[in-house]
């Protein structure tokens, strides 16, 4: 026995935004416990990650530096557009 096709029709004299606001709203309540129980779970599990304390976070600027001077190394070790690769050059 087939279930009849559920359609749903807004009359709803508000703004597209209330009506979106509203909608999300009653979304969000109907997949709290969903929400609720992953919560759970990945606090209880051990291998779940930790938040790094402040002090033991890299700074964002020694970590800039490092990006930069590796860019730096990198681009001094590689060719120029217009070179050819060592080996090509050798045979000719």
């Amino acid at each position: 026995m087939s279930r009849p096709k559920l359609t749903y029709t807004f009359v709803n004299p508000n703004t597209a935004e209330v009506t979106a606001d509203a909608l999300l709203k009653v979304f969000i309540e109907a997949n709290r416990p969903k929400a609720d129980a992953a919560i759970r779970r990945a606090l209880q599990e051990p291998d779940a990650p930790q938040e790094v304390p402040p002090e033991q976070r890299p700074s964002i600027r020694k970590e800039l530096a490092a990006l930069r001077a590796e860019a730096a190394a990198q681009a001094h070790n590689c060719p120029t557009p217009g070179d050819a690769p060592p080996e090509q050059s050798e045979r000719t």
